[in-house]
């Protein structure tokens, strides 16, 4: 007889002559017979005689029963109890002298003191669990120390979304970001008006530009956040006045600010070249961008910036069709522009005109320039197609009072003959103001120039010459 060697129950390795299973207490299954064991012998055959026709019929006799052992009973009230067989109980009825039970009894002994298991082996189940979990762990620490699986650990696992983002993503996002910025907070700025004043060929005038310059994050944080204004001075530029011609032909004074005139004044009459009013201001910048190639410090003028825009509106291609990588410009600075007129003319008090984007530099103090009466200020207004411009660009320089004393005595003329008229004798007080006024404003005087007027009434020399003339005036005939 063989015993099978492993439990059908467990798959733990069954001794030879094992009734059942030292793990799971499982019977073994039955041993298959020898190949040499012999059939048993046919019963015999009994003849019987019917009652009725007394004709001998044959009758088998069943085959003799082979002997059940108490094993054979245990096994077939294992099947009836559902499988199970207490080993204890087991041991307890099996006979002392047979030797298969004998060796089932060594297999349930204690093992030795040196802790040998006597040839016993780990099951499979316990192998497969532990071989998972070693695995687990490695697969743990190697994504815990990796910020890139991580990362995708998180978004394809745990379905973090924020962690969907790789380094590639995330430097396109804060180029894609400081595009808007750009797009949104610094866009180009430039301005242009028409200049004019008063007296032509006497005024004098020096036009100078100031740039200020603050850090890309500076200026993001000042438009957004309101924190300090850090814009400092970094350059100062004189204007040129030249002649020139328009893309009309029509011949125009012109202002060129070129590099390194530092100097004024822009116009004056002794360089005896021909003053045309106005002067056309055109594309002054207000605002701008300071720009590098990617990588480098070198600053990018106008013209090399506007060459490179051309090129990315006009990718290059390689023979095999590609687009030719182009250099990369990046903003590291923003500069603010603003613009200063000085005019000077003999018998004038002199005037200075500064033209801003609001809110201007810091050291523009507006509350301090405001009550300087020398001092126009004039903020640039943005235009609905975006070019930036002044109300209006037209200074007349105040007269000095000595310079307007004649046009001061024609007015005293008038009012001296008005007042002698019977019709001025008629009228109210109100009437009598109003026919006062009425002169000065024929004459051309502001509120502000008559006060200028009336400061001759402090100047000695002037009361006497005009004492003397009235005494001799003759108002003309209607």
């Amino acid at each position: 007889m063989a015993t099978p060697k492993f439990c059908s129950e467990c798959g733990t390795p069954l001794k030879e002559g094992a009734r059942f299973c030292s793990e799971c207490g499982h019977p073994a299954p039955a041993a298959a017979p020898a190949a040499d064991a012999k059939p048993a012998e046919a019963a015999p055959v009994v003849e019987e005689q019917s009652a009725a026709d007394e004709k001998p019929v044959a009758i088998e006799q069943p085959a003799a029963a082979p002997a059940v052992s108490d094993a054979g009973d245990d096994h077939k009230h294992a099947k009836h109890t559902g499988g199970f067989v207490d080993p204890v109980a087991a041991l307890l009825a099996a006979d002392p002298d047979d030797d298969d039970e004998a060796e089932m009894a060594d297999s349930l002994a204690m093992p030795d003191a040196d802790g040998s298991a006597g040839g016993r082996h780990l099951p499979v189940g316990a192998i497969a669990v532990g071989a998972f979990v070693l695995v687990m762990v490695a697969m743990t620490v190697v994504i815990a120390t990796n910020d890139e699986l991580s990362a995708r650990f998180q978004c394809q696992v745990l379905k973090n979304t924020q962690k969907c983002v790789t380094e590639d993503d995330h430097l396109f996002a804060v180029q894609q970001q400081k595009k808007k910025e750009e797009l949104a907070l610094m866009t180009h700025h430039y301005a242009t008006f028409q200049l004019g004043f008063a007296p032509e060929k006497e005024t004098s005038f020096t036009l100078r530009q100031r740039r200020y310059e603050e850090s890309r994050d500076e200026f993001i944080k000042r438009v957004r956040e309101g924190t300090p204004d850090n814009r400092t001075q970094k350059e100062v530029r004189v204007g040129a006045y030249e002649i020139g011609k328009s893309a009309e032909g029509v011949t125009k004074g012109l202002i060129r600010l070129a590099a390194g005139k530092t100097e004024g004044p822009t116009y004056t009459p002794m360089e005896k070249k021909e003053l045309i009013l106005p002067i056309p201001l055109n594309e002054l910048p207000v605002l701008e961008r300071e720009q590098v190639i990617e990588g480098t410090a070198k600053r990018l003028t106008a013209d090399e910036i506007t060459v490179l825009e051309e090129k990315s509106r006009n990718p290059k291609r390689d023979d095999e069709g590609h687009l030719v990588e182009e250099a990369k410009v990046e903003t590291v600075a923003m500069s603010t522009y603003i613009y200063e007129i000085e005019f000077t003319a003999t018998g004038y008090y002199p005037r200075k005109v500064i033209f801003y984007e609001d809110p201007p530099p810091p050291d523009v103090d507006l509350k301090q320039l405001k009550t300087d009466e020398s001092v126009s200020l004039k903020p640039f207004k943005r235009r609905p197609d975006g070019i930036y411009t002044i109300d209006s660009a037209s200074f007349d320089l105040l007269p000095e009072p000595r310079t307007i004393q004649t046009r001061y005595l024609q007015v005293l003329k008038e009012i001296h003959c008005v007042k002698k008229s019977k019709e001025y004798e008629g009228k109210s007080d109100q009437g009598k103001a109003d026919a006062e006024l009425l002169i000065w404003e024929q004459k051309a005087f502001t509120e502000q120039l008559k006060a200028i007027a009336l400061e001759n009434e402090k100047d000695e020399e002037f009361l006497t010459t005009k004492e003397e003339i009235f005494k001799t005036y003759q108002c003309p005939e209607i």
